[in-house]
């Protein structure tokens, strides 16, 4: 979606998050991004096919690597970006093993 002309990322992200947490809706469904795209005005098509696309899940694959490497692991996650790295905002320190 957020390849698409007029997408807002963080409506996009927002109507993820609400099929997900609130209409228990599987994310890995070209369907739930199909119905997303068309609440958001956007070339419902042009997001299901994104979405199968070889390029597009090569992204995405790319996206959840830089994650993994900010140890990203839950979302939604807020991150503050310095000059010095990416901090994780409200994030707990690990747990000392018992």
């Amino acid at each position: 979606m957020r390849d698409q002309p007029g997408v807002s990322e963080l409506d996009a992200a927002e109507a993820m998050q609400r099929a997900w947490f609130i209409d228990g809706r599987s994310l890995s469904d070209a369907e739930v991004y199909r119905r997303i795209a068309g609440d958001l005005g956007l070339d419902a098509d042009a997001v299901t096919a994104a979405y199968s696309s070889p390029a597009s899940r090569a992204k995405a694959r790319a996206d959840f690597r830089a994650l993994r490497r900010l140890s990203v692991d839950s979302y939604p996650t807020l991150l503050l970006v310095t000059a010095h790295g990416a901090d994780q905002m409200g994030a707990r320190p690990p747990l000392p093993p018992p």
